[in-house]
């Protein structure tokens, strides 16, 4: 668990601010889903669009506070193992800016749930092969 301090609630939704190392941990997500993108579609993703992998939703962000769409998270690793569920992340605008997260986990969760979404991101790979 993170210092207090650290802990900074952000909505009524109990969403709070990602600690760096975590934010980091989820930009080198972003980067690997950026080259199976590339390597899937011969393009480049533009990283707001969803990029279809399985198990991991990715929801662009909203720009209509009202609409019920702005109340999805942008992006949920559904397929992390039992005792990772629950992780919702969100930004504002684009990914990676302001993000925020629904659990407040220590560095070795964020480690693990970062390990868990790369071993199945390197599973979805192999399977486009």
């Amino acid at each position: 668990m993170l210092p207090r301090s650290d802990l900074h609630l952000v909505s009524t939704r109990q969403e709070f601010l990602m600690p760096d190392a975590a934010q980091a941990l989820f930009q080198g997500l972003i980067t690997v889903i950026d080259r199976l993108y590339w390597n899937r579609e011969q393009e480049d993703w533009d990283r707001i669009q969803n990029p279809d992998i399985p198990g991991m939703q990715w929801s662009p962000y909203d720009w209509h506070d009202d609409s019920p769409e702005s109340q999805v998270p942008n992006f949920v690793f559904h397929d992390a193992p039992a005792h990772l569920n629950g992780m919702e992340i969100r930004w504002y605008k684009h990914p990676g800016r302001d993000l925020t997260c629904t659990l407040t986990w220590d560095y070795h969760q964020w480690g693990e749930w970062y390990d868990a979404c790369l071993s199945h991101l390197r599973q979805y790979e192999a399977s486009l092969e």
